[in-house]
């Protein structure tokens, strides 16, 4: 786990995410992570505080992300009561939606520029 739960309150400033649900959404970042970094951080590379931040924001996403599929599992985009219309959000698109939220909230940590994301060979 690169961010305990301790590191997401204190100094990340997290509240978004109940400490029941921290290890399996942390897990699940970390390896979000792990795939921006080609397996850096998994095979050694150092885990600074910047990574830390980088999986609490992805975290954060990933349980929104979980808590709104929960409250509205159908995929309603719009709804009107009185003419009773129901707009439903594409899933390719929800899906896209998705996965640039996640990739936003790891470039404001992790840039693409950072070493760890490069793609080439890394530490030489």
């Amino acid at each position: 786990m690169y961010a305990d739960y301790v590191f997401y309150g204190e100094a990340y400033g997290g509240e978004g995410t109940p400490p029941l649900d921290w290890p399996r959404i942390s897990r699940h970042a970390d390896a979000y992570l792990d795939r921006l970094t080609y397996n850096r951080l998994r095979n050694g590379a150092v885990v600074t505080d910047t990574v830390r931040m980088a999986a609490c924001a992805v975290a954060e996403v990933m349980h929104r992300h979980e808590e709104t599929q929960t409250a509205n599992p159908v995929g309603i985009k719009a709804e009107s009561v009185g003419g009773q219309s129901v707009t439903y959000e594409d899933a390719a698109a929800s899906s896209e939606r998705y996965e640039a939220e996640l990739l936003e909230a790891a470039d404001l940590w992790i840039p693409r520029s950072d070493p760890l994301r490069y793609a080439g060979v890394y530490g030489c």
